[in-house]
């Protein structure tokens, strides 16, 4: 592990005085079995696209090593049917069409470059490229590959028109919201009358998620101390309950002092005027009344901004300190919510465990539950590349520009980090 990020290591572990400290659910305070939640995720889309479309079967047959294709912050290129992955100067690494590496310089030149890409701006999805930045979305590089595998042993070719790429990626989106979104703009649906996906989890959680009761006793000490803990997820309020009571308890709610569903990150950060709802179980959308401030007694609170947690601790302390927001994806949770807000970010990244020693027993614990993909996409932090080593563009994003990148929420059990 490079000074860099050791140092931005020993930040983590100095960062102190926060008032408030935001968490994200899912990957952040709920921990996930990464191995068995990436095949329940790439199953359940797959099976989605075969009804739809009429596929084959045979798309839902991978093999052990073939999951590893699924890391996070793959790049689809959609026109060109290629998966890559770009370093810190947005220098191609590698790059695939199905699981067939190409040749970076035969499909992007010498300069390995993409000119005309933006990573920034591609998280928030362009029709050009495609950033795949969590663990629900790791797999869709992965069907893409798969999907394009297929059809070219169908064509007897090795490449696919441009059109016929964008073709399979609409449908994988497709199966992807099949699964996935369980509201629409009239009502939000039960999760267990939706999909694949949420029925899976709410019958066999244990296989999907780790019970939280250490770090759960760390938050209490937190809410001892009189700092203010506070959640912000994307996901809905039910989804979000049948994590967390199964991670921390049925009185998990009382750990915290308000919670933000449907946040839609990244715009909870930068739109000061984004409407907040109470959450009201009898509406279609579960919105209830316009609120513009925590309201005494209410805890639960849909969509929302930032402007409303800033405002409730000037009301709560004397002067408004810092506040740190914890989540795992780094654009959207961390990086966008510095760059629009006076917060700190850190980042939860858990291919973090691959840098620890082989004998170590949080890694062999670790390798248990996350899928190798160093076969494919090689070392997560930084790749040799014509002699040259190139750091993750990522990864280099959060050493530059956050408070600091951990493996998961364990690894901020230091008292010092909250004294």
């Amino acid at each position: 592990m490079d000074n860099k990020f050791q140092g931005k290591q020993n930040i983590v572990q100095s960062v102190f005085n926060h008032q408030a400290i935001g968490f994200d659910v899912d990957h952040c305070l709920i921990r996930y079995k990464v191995k068995a939640l990436t095949k329940l995720c790439y199953k359940v889309i797959c099976q989605a696209v075969i009804e739809k479309y009429n596929y084959p079967s045979s798309i839902l047959d991978l093999t052990e090593g073939e999951y590893g294709f699924a890391l996070n912050y793959l790049v689809i290129h959609i026109d060109k049917g290629i998966v890559l992955r770009i370093a810190e100067n947005k220098e191609i690494i590698k790059c695939y069409r199905g699981f067939t590496e190409q040749d970076v310089e035969t499909e992007y030149g010498p300069t390995r470059m993409l000119p005309d890409f933006d990573p920034i701006s591609s998280i928030k999805q362009n029709p050009q490229y495609i950033v795949c930045a969590t663990y629900f979305e790791n797999v869709i590089p992965l069907i893409f590959a798969k999907m394009t595998q297929f059809k070219c042993e169908q064509l007897n070719s090795n490449q696919l028109e441009s059109s016929e790429y964008h073709t399979i990626f609409v449908q994988i989106i497709e199966g992807l919201k099949m699964n996935y979104q369980h509201f629409d703009q009239h009502k939000v649906f039960p999760i267990n009358q939706y999909g694949r996906f949420f029925r899976q989890i709410s019958e066999n959680p244990g296989l999907y998620m780790f019970k939280q009761n250490q770090f759960r006793t760390t938050l209490e000490n937190l809410k001892s101390q009189g700092k203010v803990l506070f959640i912000v997820t994307n996901s809905h309020y039910e989804f979000m309950n049948l994590t967390m009571t199964y991670s921390y308890g049925e009185d998990w709610m009382n750990i915290f002092d308000f919670i933000f569903v449907k946040g839609g990150k990244p715009e909870f950060f930068n739109n000061p005027y984004k409407q907040t709802f109470l959450l009201d179980m009898n509406q279609p959308l579960l919105k209830g009344q316009v609120v513009n401030q925590i309201v005494a007694n209410q805890k639960i609170y849909v969509e929302g901004n930032y402007t409303l947690v800033e405002q409730y601790l000037q009301q709560k302390f004397s002067s408004l300190g810092q506040i740190l927001y914890i989540g795992d994806h780094i654009m959207n949770d961390c990086y966008f919510t510095q760059k629009y807000t006076n917060w700190d970010g850190i980042a939860i990244v858990e291919e973090l465990f691959e840098q620890l020693k082989p004998d170590s027993q949080y890694r062999v614990e670790a390798e248990q539950n996350i899928i190798s993909y160093r076969s494919y996409w090689g070392n997560y932090l930084e790749s040799t590349v014509n002699n040259q080593v190139l750091k993750n563009y990522w990864y280099s994003i959060a050493c530059k520009e956050l408070k600091g990148v951990v493996r998961t929420l364990d690894c901020l059990q230091n008292q010092s980090l909250w004294s």
